[in-house]
């Protein structure tokens, strides 16, 4: 009574065989496919996680770099200023100098023309003054004219 009928039997044993051949050809190769992509994934992930604190250390560095370029740069510009001011303190202190010769050869050229004008202006001053004399006093007055006086008032009135 156990087994009345072999069809029990027959489905239990081929429910066996079914779940086997499903289990051998069906959920372990899906089975192994998820694995691998598991694997898959946390390889990339992990390679990922490398790669990226990578690009970071390298960006670091990249950084890094161009502060210090940035910095000589920085360095080159004020020192090409540096330079270029002392170009032009020089070129500006000798305008100067041409500047300061120009004023003295100018002065000593006016006070020596002033000089020789004062001497003609004196011989004329002493010969007016000497006419302005004759006919206030008449011809027979003696009157001697300093030219160094005239010299002295006519300095005095410039």
């Amino acid at each position: 009574m156990l087994f009345p009928n072999a069809t029990l039997l027959f489905f239990i044993v081929s429910f066996v065989i079914f779940i086997y051949l499903l289990n051998e050809w069906f959920l372990k190769p899906v089975g192994e496919v998820i694995e691998k992509r598991e694997r898959l994934i946390a390889d990339n992930l992990e390679g990922g996680k490398y790669l990226r604190e990578e690009a970071v250390v390298l960006v670091e560095d990249h950084e890094k770099r161009l502060v210090k370029i940035r910095e000589e740069a920085q360095a080159v510009i004020s020192s090409a200023v540096a330079a270029a001011q002392s170009e032009r303190n020089k070129q500006l202190s000798a305008l100067k100098e041409q500047g300061r010769k120009r004023l003295e050869l100018s002065r000593s050229a006016l006070t020596e023309e002033k000089s020789v004008l004062l001497g003609n202006l004196v011989t004329e001053e002493a010969q007016l003054v000497k006419g302005i004399v004759v006919k206030l006093l008449g011809e027979g007055a003696a009157v001697e004219i300093d030219s160094a006086s005239v010299k002295h008032a006519l300095e005095e009135a410039i």
